[in-house]
């Protein structure tokens, strides 16, 4: 009969330490399976790599750590099988940079948790341009020209059409995203200027008004905006002027980045 002794090293037949056994490295998509991938490092340089979790009832208390250890264009996915949830959806979670990692364990219901994650993107774009024309009417500013950063699979800039493109939706609404705009500008005439989010094409948050005084006098507006989105879509910024006319010496960016790491 095996005894286990305070204070001693836990061995396998070849007598390596159990906590001396270096993690996997997986390269290409596998179902878990429990006792065999409990600690996985992930390579997706040849290609996106799916993780499909096994069946959380016939798992309870099964737990699976996934870091991603290599950057590039490729995702990691962690997704579950049949009608499971993970965190009471099935949207699973994508670990896209670099150092990103995600563990969970199994309920013993048909759901998995997460006891760990630290998942991030982000999307960054900036403008300088000498003038912009708006009318009464919300008008698309389409003068972004840099992409400063963005994270592959999830948050790009998408300088064609002026977008912020939100690629995918993971997990629960409540993780959400927070978008950031600051603009500065100078304006032709005398004038109150209106900012809005769109969420495709529909108004998102509260509309943020500046009063503009002329070009030569500089002003400038900060929007900050915490939203929910459930669907792969798009983020623009809409400009009304209230006497139309053209804002002048821009300089901007809008930035969004998911939360609830």
């Amino acid at each position: 009969m095996a005894a286990l002794i305070a204070g001693t090293d836990i061995k396998v037949v070849n007598g390596t330490k159990i906590d001396s056994i270096i993690p996997p490295t997986r390269t290409t998509s596998k179902t878990l399976v429990a006792g065999v991938d409990q600690i996985i490092q992930a390579d997706p340089t040849a290609g996106e790599i799916t993780f499909t979790l096994p069946d959380a009832v016939s798992n309870p208390g099964v737990r699976f750590f996934v870091k991603r250890i290599i950057n590039g264009n490729n995702n990691v996915n962690i997704e579950t099988s049949g009608s499971d949830t993970l965190e009471g959806t099935s949207n699973g979670y994508s670990l896209a940079l670099l150092d990103e990692h995600l563990g969970i364990y199994s309920d013993g219901t048909a759901s998995w948790r997460i006891y760990t994650k630290d998942i991030f993107s982000i999307c960054t774009m900036s403008a300088t341009a000498a003038s912009f024309t708006v009318t009464d009417s919300p008008t698309k500013f389409t003068s972004w020209d840099t992409v400063v950063f963005s994270t592959p699979g999830k948050l790009v800039g998408n300088l064609t059409t002026d977008v912020i493109d939100i690629l995918e939706f993971q997990g629960p609404v409540a993780d959400g995203y927070t978008v950031n705009v600051l603009f500065s500008f100078g304006f032709t005439n005398n004038n109150t200027v209106t900012f809005q989010l769109m969420i495709n094409g529909a108004l998102a948050g509260t509309p943020i008004s500046v009063n503009a005084n002329g070009s030569s006098k500089p002003v400038s507006v900060a929007i900050i905006e915490q939203l929910a989105v459930t669907v792969a879509t798009t983020l623009e910024l809409h400009i009304t002027a209230e006497n139309g006319g053209s804002i002048t010496g821009i300089n901007a960016s809008m930035q969004i980045q998911r939360i609830g790491r």
